[in-house]
């Protein structure tokens, strides 16, 4: 079985730009889609050379004496075939032999560890780090080691000490966090995030599950503020060509859609399409998550370009309506201002569908009806009748206590000739009316 080293292809000097250079060249030809082994193989030796001290341990093994330096390989290649009980064997004859060589001991807990002895692979790491209580990879492999048996408590303090050891171990920061949300402490969590991202972002190695755990947190405990830039930070991160499980990154983009929705930053949702991107296949309803944000963010800019306001009200009110009776009358009264006034809103109109197609669309059918009717105060007539058969009318019209309603208001027709199929329609589009709104 290949060395990492050969795995990469790469000398055993090599630096970490070299590292990271053969890494993201491999994971292009061999994608975890189509070459799930190669992938795996390419992953682990980049995670155990990119990190100094795991690189470290790692190549104790090719420094080990002559004598038992083919031993101790052939018995790791053989864990990573899975013939667990064998190699457990063979390690402990070895460790009996040459009691002071800390990495058999190390080798043997790994096993240990997997094959479900967490008792006694917490023994043999707990004696490890006595020997040497500076080790960041012990002190991870024990958090791990207590965390499967679910000392959640002692592996929480442990993830802590690895991360004072090693600031840059993400793992040890991503198993802290996963402890907390377990336990629903969202405080500790927030801390741990904080910290975590701040010195992560120093060396540009930003996590995709810290990333979306911070944002869960954001909304959990409704904070104010928000640091935006790790939106950006997540998409460079992915642009390197580093790989990520699916549903790492379904979970975030899902979050942050929350995140735009609650916190109304309509301004990120370029950015979220690009980190979509980055998803084999997109599920149906994110994308519909995301067409309604971009409707919900077009809408709150009309008023920024000169619409009036009334035109975002209308708008939201129609894109949110879930059929309730409250909605249904508020969508209505609005729709009385814009007939009560449709000269002044045709213009603004006209504008939105050629300009805002997608708005437009959104509400087609009376915004056609106001360009079109050569009798809007008809149409605001049927539409006050509806709303008065509830008792409910537009403040804009004056309330049958008022003495004015004694006198019956005076139906103003319009003035002008039937418009033909053919002739230009009165949008001002330039079509022809059956090929605009008459269509």
């Amino acid at each position: 079985m290949k060395s990492h080293y050969e795995t990469l292809g790469i000398e055993q000097n090599a630096d970490q730009k070299q590292i990271k250079q053969a890494y993201f060249k491999l994971v292009r030809q061999y994608s975890p889609e189509h070459h799930p082994e190669e992938f795996k193989q390419i992953r682990s030796a980049y995670e155990t050379l990119s990190n100094e001290k795991s690189r470290a341990e790692y190549d104790k093994g090719n420094n080990l004496p002559p004598e038992i330096k083919s031993i101790f390989m052939q018995v790791r290649r053989a864990a990573q075939r899975g013939q667990l009980k064998m190699a457990a064997k063979t390690m402990l004859i070895l460790i009996k032999v040459y009691p002071d060589l800390p990495l058999l001991k190390a080798e043997l807990a790994n096993i240990y560890h997997a094959m479900g002895h967490t008792g006694k692979a917490i023994k043999l790491l707990e004696q490890l780090l006595q020997q040497e209580p500076q080790n960041a990879v012990y002190s991870l492999k024990l958090a791990n080691a207590y965390y499967d048996r679910t000392w959640a408590k002692k592996a929480a303090a442990q993830y802590e000490r690895t991360t004072e050891l090693d600031p840059y171990c993400v793992e040890a920061w991503e198993e802290w966090l996963d402890i907390c949300d377990d336990r629903f402490d969202f405080d500790t969590a927030e801390r741990i995030c904080n910290t975590a991202l701040g010195i992560l972002q120093e060396k540009n190695i930003l996590s995709i599950r810290l990333c979306h755990y911070y944002y869960m947190i954001v909304l959990i405990k409704q904070s104010e503020n928000a640091n935006t830039e790790y939106i950006h930070e997540a998409l460079k991160v992915l642009k390197t060509g580093k790989n990520y499980p699916p549903e790492e990154i379904e979970r975030l983009v899902s979050t942050l859609l929350n995140f735009v929705g609650i916190k109304e930053e309509y301004s990120l949702i370029p950015y979220l399409k690009e980190i979509a991107g980055f998803l084999p296949e997109i599920d149906e309803e994110l994308l519909e998550k995301f067409a309604h944000l971009e409707r919900i963010g077009e809408i709150k800019a009309l008023d920024d370009q000169g619409f009036p306001s009334m035109f975002s009200d209308l708008l939201d009110a129609v894109l949110d309506n879930s059929g309730s009776e409250h909605r249904t009358n508020a969508i209505l009264a609005m729709e009385c201002y814009f007939l009560a006034d449709a000269d002044e809103y045709r213009p603004h109109i006209i504008r939105l569908k050629n300009e805002y197609p997608g708005l437009f669309e959104i509400h087609a059918s009376f915004f056609t009806t106001v360009l079109i009717t050569r009798n809007p105060e008809e149409q605001l007539q049927r539409r006050l009748k509806s709303l008065a058969k509830k008792g409910l009318v537009p403040n804009f019209i004056p309330s049958e206590d008022n003495e004015e309603t004694e006198a019956p208001q005076e139906t103003i027709r319009r003035e002008g000739p039937k418009i033909g199929r053919n002739d230009p329609c009165p949008c001002g589009s330039s079509k022809k009316y059956k090929k605009c709104c008459g269509s």
